[in-house]
């Protein structure tokens, strides 16, 4: 930061002071001619094209989705039972969508049966047998931990009846996908949405920030050409700046505009800092079956050219010095 400081001050302030003060010097030898008035009218036309707030739009890469959806994917290694949704049903919050079955945590269980059966035969007759009595204390831990640990394999056969989290219609599904399939652990099983409300998902670049506020509108214009673009409002900007990016469609690494890179846990870092913003759509617009990438054109407030230039170097200046 100090050596930007200086070269800053160095090679461009140290010229410009230095024929500021040559100027200054020969003030009495300059005079107003055809050549003089036309550098002066230059200078000042470039003066106010600079300072006159031309720019108001602020553009982002944008997602639109509905506003509410679930995931619902495989939550313990198991064979597939029951397929009782297929793309495009309609379900309900509850609603039985897949039954799963696993030998492994079906054995475990049994295992856990007899375990807690002999731990109880032996916490009930340590009155008839002294040897059992010095091991009171040892046989009921044990016999509550046995009971929590089948506690918890009985909730994860439980979660192999998986059930739709809400209402809405299912848009995606496992494919290809039968019953009697051996599925893992956190594959993508359906995607469920409700039809109703959407939103759009925008990421803003800090120079840009100053320009928006909440209520602003502005235009969502889809990647896909055969979609129509609408209005959109300002509804939420965040108050900090995202560490990660979770969308992966707004990705430069994936072919979008946001400048991001990887880091060791495999997670989106931006290059610069960016704040998450949400907008919703201006009328009656039912959520997109599936996320439609796209831009978003904002109407901002209007700042000269010479404003956003100075707010980028202070921002620039700021950030390198770790304020």
């Amino acid at each position: 930061t100090l050596m930007m400081l200086v070269a800053i001050v160095w090679f461009i302030g140290r010229p410009v002071s230095g024929e500021l003060a040559t100027w200054y010097k020969r003030r009495n030898d300059l005079t107003l001619n055809r050549r003089s008035l036309r550098s002066l009218f230059c200078l000042v036309t470039f003066i106010v094209l600079l300072c006159f707030p031309w720019q108001g739009n602020v553009y982002s890469e944008a997602l639109w989705k509905a506003a509410e959806y679930a995931r619902v994917y495989v939550p313990y290694p198991g064979q597939l039972s029951e397929l009782k949704t297929s793309i495009g049903s309609d379900v309900s919050q509850g609603d039985l969508l897949f039954t799963m079955q696993s030998a492994d945590l079906d054995f475990l269980i049994d295992q856990g049966e007899q375990r807690i059966a002999t731990l109880s035969w032996a916490v009930s007759s340590q009155g008839l047998d002294p040897r059992l009595r010095e091991r009171t204390i040892v046989t009921r831990q044990e016999l509550q931990s046995e009971l929590a640990e089948q506690q918890a394999r009985l909730a994860e056969r439980s979660q192999l009846t998986v059930r739709s989290p809400l209402t809405g219609r299912v848009v995606e599904l496992l494919k290809p996908l039968h019953v009697g399939d051996w599925l893992s652990a956190d594959e993508l099983l359906a995607v469920i949405v409700n039809p109703g409300a959407s939103n759009i998902e925008a990421y803003l670049a800090e120079e840009d920030l100053p320009f928006l506020q909440t209520g602003n509108q502005g235009r969502f214009y889809p990647n896909d050409l055969g979609q129509s673009s609408f209005g959109v409002r300002v509804k939420t900007i965040a108050s900090t700046s995202s560490r990660t990016l979770p969308e992966p469609c707004l990705a430069s690494l994936y072919g979008a505009g946001l400048a991001v890179r990887a880091n060791g846990k495999g997670e989106l870092v931006p290059e610069t800092p960016v704040y998450r913003i949400e907008l919703e759509p201006i009328g009656d617009f039912p959520a997109p079956r599936q996320i439609v990438s796209g831009k978003v054109v904002l109407e901002g407030v209007r700042k000269s050219l010479l404003s956003r230039i100075t707010r980028t170097v202070l921002a620039v200046l700021v950030r390198e010095s770790g304020f």
